[in-house]
């Protein structure tokens, strides 16, 4: 019974992750960029890495800052957000803390700020 209850548990979250985050490709995030500027594009990666290099528009919020729960809330539940990292580990992590948290739109760039790099597209340096 502990399995089967722990199985249930298990696919529904999966499922409710599913239902709330697309995941794009390096091309498809290139597209979002270029036309729509009402999603928001978070870094989720440390600040040294954020300031030398990161997607146009991105703002710096680092999911492993101690004060990170506490600046999540800061965010519009309601708007739109892209999520990326270097590969996909923290950014994966993100999402499901802002799922968990309320948030109801997100996308999450699976490639990450390395492919972006190799790809040759655009990027701001602060």
């Amino acid at each position: 019974l502990k399995n089967l209850l722990l199985l249930i548990f298990i696919i529904s979250t999966v499922s409710t992750f599913a239902q709330k985050v697309d995941t794009l490709n390096v091309n498809q995030t290139l597209e979002l960029i270029n036309s729509d500027n009402s999603i928001i594009f978070i870094d989720c990666r440390d600040s040294v890495s954020f300031k030398s290099g990161h997607l146009p528009r991105a703002i710096h919020l680092d999911v492993y800052d101690d004060n990170f729960a506490q600046k999540l809330q800061l965010f519009d539940k309601n708007k739109v957000y892209l999520i990326y990292c270097r590969t996909n580990g923290r950014s994966k992590n993100m999402s499901e803390q802002m799922i968990a948290n309320g948030f109801t739109r997100i996308y999450l760039f699976e490639s990450g700020f390395l492919k972006w790099k190799e790809s040759d597209y655009p990027i701001e340096i602060e």
